[in-house]
């Protein structure tokens, strides 16, 4: 190999002192940042927001599941005073005891939390006789204990990707529950005409998964594939396969596609989609600035500009040295 001439040795020299870094302890040393998602300094705050999210669909099905006791102790003292009669009659209808008896409890609980289910949870009706406050209510009505657990485990599903997002605090968290629940219980009623009214937070996760898929879409969520075996996917392709899917089960509610009754016309699809559209929107006009500032000043920040200036908690954490010598290299 040739030796370097005059000339070729005060190029490299004048390369080297433009590229590497000016001053500090050692000139050899250049830092990387890695290109992990953007924390959210505010985390904490909004996963203690979806916390109490949760623990606001708590006490609505707790005193139902006390009106169900209440009903089936009810229940007990009217079968013991006539219980020849209704054995007869219901066994005849049903030829099992113990289906006769399950008819016979849950039209008692019916008659028994008919009277609060037709003033907190959604209708119609229920506006037209002043229950406004049932547009909010709705929201954190649960009768069912599977549609209750599915809301809580839906939520936990949806802390995680949307406390990543930057900018999402407590605040958020109340302002999307709010306007989503409010938004996708009136949407609803479009699909749900019937005097019966709606109850649920289906509408309200729905907008969280828009925004946990849009501001962090590559963190992993739990899938339920073939068989109920769940698998990870990223936030993003969960966020287009829940809306999809969503799609098709109300186009075959209204029967634009599909034969009737493949899905379940009591589920709120037109609640879902639009809980995902205000998600979406909101997400385009409050949550994606912040984003972008955060991205332009903690991780496009020129290497020289953090010269004699301390750096932030992610940078300690997500900032590469790389010497040349190859022995001081290291994570920080």
């Amino acid at each position: 190999m040739a030796a370097l001439t005059a000339a070729q040795h005060d190029q490299l020299r004048r390369w080297i002192e433009n590229v590497l870094p000016k001053g500090g302890s050692k000139q050899d040393d250049i830092e990387l940042r890695t290109t992990l998602d953007t924390p959210n300094p505010l985390r904490n705050s909004a996963l203690l927001a979806f916390a109490g999210l949760g623990l606001l669909n708590v006490p609505a099905f707790a005193f139902f599941e006390a009106l169900k006791l209440i009903a089936s102790q009810a229940l007990l003292k009217k079968v013991a005073e006539s219980r020849r009669n209704l054995r007869t009659e219901l066994s005849t209808v049903l030829r099992t005891q113990e289906a006769a008896w399950q008819i016979a409890s849950q039209e008692e609980f019916s008659q028994t939390a008919h009277w609060w289910i037709s003033r907190l949870g959604v209708s119609v009706v229920g506006l037209r006789q002043g229950y406004y406050w049932s547009i909010i209510s709705a929201s954190f009505l649960h009768v069912e204990f599977s549609h209750w657990v599915n809301t809580l485990l839906g939520i936990f599903e949806i802390a995680g990707p949307c406390s990543q997002v930057p900018g999402m605090n407590a605040w958020h968290v109340g302002v999307v529950t709010l306007g989503s629940g409010v938004v996708t219980n009136l949407l609803g009623l479009l699909q749900h005409s019937n005097p019966f009214p709606c109850i649920g937070a289906s509408g309200v996760i729905s907008a969280f998964w828009a925004i946990g898929a849009l501001g962090s879409p590559w963190e992993k969520v739990a899938f339920r594939a073939v068989n109920n075996i769940a698998i990870s996917i990223p936030m993003w392709l969960s966020g287009v396969e829940y809306t999809f899917r969503n799609c098709i089960a109300l186009c075959n509610v209204l029967g634009l596609a599909g034969s009737p009754g493949l899905v379940s016309p009591r589920t709120g699809y037109l609640s879902h989609l639009s809980g995902v559209a205000l998600g979406a929107l909101y997400y385009s006009l409050v949550l994606s600035a912040p984003a972008q500032k955060y991205d332009q000043d903690a991780l496009n920040r020129p290497p020289s500009s953090n010269k004699g200036t301390p750096r932030t908690e992610y940078e300690e954490r997500h900032t590469t040295t790389i010497s040349s010598s190859g022995l001081d290299g290291g994570v920080q």
